[in-house]
């Protein structure tokens, strides 16, 4: 199957919208506004993909059970998904497109789940791919990307 398939989809403001959507392309959903698209999307396509990406992935067990199969009679060919929602930014010193967008630890879960080490004994948990903790981060900078060093030249300004 190179399409996502979706039969009768009644989400919110959704009637029993069927569509199919190429793989592999780039989609753009439009529409009056009150037609459904944030249904479509959020409540149908990505509900049912988060829903396969915490089924795949071993998520959080209490979480995967509160999630519920959207509601419509047939929803073939999704992959896994991850949304980027928009949201209100806090930056910080330690702050990344990975953890401004949410991404971050969904990359952890996955990388500790299937990433591989050469490293004898070490069990694989989110906390090692980390850069805010000490377990993952650089040893070096202690995850902030930069290091602190003094320019004894700086400092005195005549050294006699």
């Amino acid at each position: 199957m190179r399409e996502i398939v979706i039969e009768k989809a009644s989400e919110n403001n959704l009637r029993d919208v069927s569509l199919r959507i190429p793989h592999y392309s780039l989609v753009a959903v439009t529409g009056v506004s009150g037609s459904g698209k944030t249904s479509l999307v959020y409540d149908v396509l990505f509900a049912e993909g988060r829903r396969l990406f915490y089924e795949n992935f071993g998520g959080n067990r209490l979480a995967q059970a509160s999630m519920a199969r959207p509601k419509a009679a047939l929803i073939e060919g999704l992959f896994p998904v991850v949304a980027v929602n928009q949201n209100n930014i806090v930056r910080s010193p330690r702050s990344t497109v990975g953890t401004l967008t949410g991404l971050y630890d969904y990359l952890r879960l996955l990388f500790a789940r299937l990433g591989e080490t050469t490293a004898p004994g070490i069990y694989k948990t989110r906390s090692l791919f980390s850069f805010n903790l000490p377990e993952g981060w650089c040893p070096a900078c202690k995850g902030l990307g930069v290091e602190d060093h003094i320019d004894p030249t700086l400092l005195i300004k005549d050294p006699s």
